[in-house]
C-alpha cells in the first residue's frame, strides 16, 4: 500500500508536463487507487540527471508544478562546466530545514553547544543556507564563518567563544581542526564528502574529537534523505522517512535488492511538489542494513558504499567519466579515473591512451600537432571549476595527468571492456 503522501506527490507530478508523460508511460493516471501505485513506481523509468538539466528552470519549466514564484533556487552539478539548478518553494525549504533539525539532533548536536560553521556558502551552494537555518532551529550558538574564513582565525576565536563543534566539508573541517590543535574540539559534523578512516582516526586519536557525526544524507538534487544516529557507524544512515523515500534497486534489472545486497539508489522526495523528483538516480551504491538499530529508531538503516557507474567523489565535486572525456576532446583515444588518497587529500589521477602518439611519447590531437599535458589539464580545470579551486586551497592534492602506452590502461578480463574509474582510496 503506498503512503499518502507517495500519492500526494504523484498527483502533483501529474501537472507538470514532463512528469505527466513519463507517469503516463507507466500507467499512472490521477483515478488510480492508491495500492496500484507501488506498482507504477516500479514501472517508472529512472530519473537521471540529464533529464533534470534539459527540463528544469532556466531550460526549462516542464518538471514544475506551478509557476516559479516565492521559492528558493539552488545550484547543483555545479562543478561541470553548465551548472543544473534546483527549485524548492519556500515552504519546502522550511520542511526540509526540519528534516536537518532531525539529523542534527539525532547525531549528538545540542542547543548547549557553541558552533562555528565553516560549510560553504554563495554562487547557489546550498549546504551553508540551510544548515544555518538549522542550527537557528535548534537554539545553538552560532558561528557563521562560511568556508571561506581562514582555519587561523577559527582557531584564533576558538577559545574566545567557548566553542565546542564545528561542521563542514571533510577536507576543510581536517584543516580547521588542525589549526585549532589537540583536545579543543569536542564534536565534528561532517557532510558531502566521504570521511576516511584514517581521518576518522587522526581526530579522535591525535586531536582527542569524542563525537564524529554525518549531518545527514543528502544532495541539492534532492535535499535530506539520511540521518545518522549516535548508534550509527562509518556511511550507516537512517532513512528520513518524513521527506524521502528510498529504493536500492539491481543496477541491470532495477528490482528491489534484498538486505545485505548491494544496489543503485533511487530516491523519491515526499516534500518536493513544486519540482517534483521521483525516482531519481542520484549516482550512489548502498545496502540494507537488517534487524532493529539500538537507538531503537524505527527508521530503516541502510550503509552508503561509495559512487556507482563512472563517476568519483573528489572533495566535494562529482567527477564523472564522461565529463573529463568530453574535456581532452581528440587528445585521448581512452581515458580511465583513479581517486587516491596522499597526505589525507583526495588526489585524482587522469591516465590517458594518446589517440596518436608522438615521437618520443609527445602527445597530439591530431597527426604531427603536439598537444602538451598542460594544456589538457587547463582543459580540465575549465570544464570542473571546482576541481581547480579545491586543489589552490589545498584541499585536494594537485590534479595529475599522465599519458601511458596505448594498451596500457587496465580492460576487464572477462568481456575486455576498459575500466574507466578505480577508486584506490577505501584501500
Amino acid at each position: 500500500m503506498s503512503s499518502p503522501t507517495l500519492e500526494r506527490v504523484l498527483k502533483r507530478a501529474w501537472n507538470a508536463p514532463f512528469w505527466r508523460e513519463r507517469l503516463a508511460a507507466a500507467g499512472y493516471s490521477v483515478e488510480l487507487e492508491a495500492g496500484a501505485q507501488e506498482a507504477v513506481l516500479g514501472r517508472l523509468h529512472p530519473l537521471a540527471k540529464d533529464d533534470l538539466l534539459a527540463n528544469a528552470p532556466p531550460r526549462s519549466d516542464a518538471m514544475l508544478t506551478g509557476p516559479l514564484e516565492a521559492a528558493y533556487v539552488f545550484r547543483t552539478g555545479g562543478t561541470t562546466g553548465e551548472p543544473k539548478f534546483s527549485v524548492f518553494a519556500s515552504a519546502e525549504f522550511q520542511a526540509m530545514v526540519g528534516g536537518f533539525v532531525t539529523a542534527y539532533r539525532a547525531a549528538g548536536l545540542d542547543p548547549g553547544d557553541r558552533v562555528a560553521n565553516v560549510f560553504t556558502v554563495g554562487s547557489l551552494y546550498a549546504s551553508f543556507v540551510f544548515v544555518n537555518r538549522c542550527l537557528e532551529e535548534i537554539g545553538v550558538v552560532n558561528l557563521p564563518y562560511t568556508m571561506s574564513a581562514p582555519p587561523d582565525l577559527v582557531a584564533s576565536q576558538w577559545d574566545l567563544f567557548g566553542l565546542s563543534a564545528v561542521m563542514g566539508f571533510p577536507s576543510h573541517l581536517m584543516k580547521v581542526v588542525r589549526a585549532i590543535g589537540p583536545g579543543r574540539v569536542e564534536k565534528v559534523f561532517f557532510a558531502g564528502e566521504h570521511l576516511h578512516d584514517e581521518d576518522r582516526r587522526i581526530l579522535t586519536e591525535d586531536f582527542g574529537v569524542g563525537l564524529i557525526a554525518s549531518g545527514g544524507y543528502g544532495a541539492v538534487d534532492t535535499g535530506l534523505m539520511g540521518f545518522q544516529c549516535q548508534a550509527c557507524a562509518g556511511s550507516v544512515h537512517h532513512v528520513l522517512t518524513d521527506h524521502a523515500r528510498l529504493d536500492i534497486v539491481d543496477t541491470e534489472t532495477l528490482e528491489p535488492v534484498r538486505d545485505g545486497e548491494v544496489g543503485q539508489v533511487l530516491v523519491t522526495c515526499l516534500d518536493r511538489l513544486l519540482m517534483p523528483v521521483i525516482r531519481y538516480d542520484i549516482g550512489d551504491r548502498a545496502r540494507w542494513i537488517p534487524g532493529p538499530c539500538p537507538c531503537g529508531r524505527p527508521e530503516p538503516r541502510f550503509e552508503l558504499l561509495g559512487r556507482g557507474g563512472d563517476t568519483l567523489r573528489i572533495g566535494y565535486a562529482n567527477v564523472a567519466h564522461d565529463e573529463i572525456v568530453r574535456s581532452l576532446g581528440t587528445a585521448a583515444a581512452a581515458v580511465q579515473l583513479v581517486k587516491e588518497r596522499i597526505d589525507g587529500k583526495d588526489l585524482l589521477r587522469i591516465r590517458f591512451e594518446p589517440r596518436w602518439p608522438g615521437p618520443a611519447g609527445a602527445l597530439t590531437s591530431t597527426p604531427g600537432d603536439p598537444v602538451p599535458v598542460e594544456q589538457l589539464l587547463s582543459r580540465i580545470t575549465e570544464a570542473k571549476p571546482d576541481l581547480a579551486r579545491m586543489a589552490a586551497s589545498g584541499q585536494i592534492a594537485p590534479i595529475v595527468v599522465e599519458a601511458v602506452s596505448p594498451g596500457d590502461l587496465p580492460r576487464s578480463q572477462l568481456t575486455g571492456k576498459q575500466i574507466k574509474v578505480e577508486d584506490r582510496s577505501l584501500r
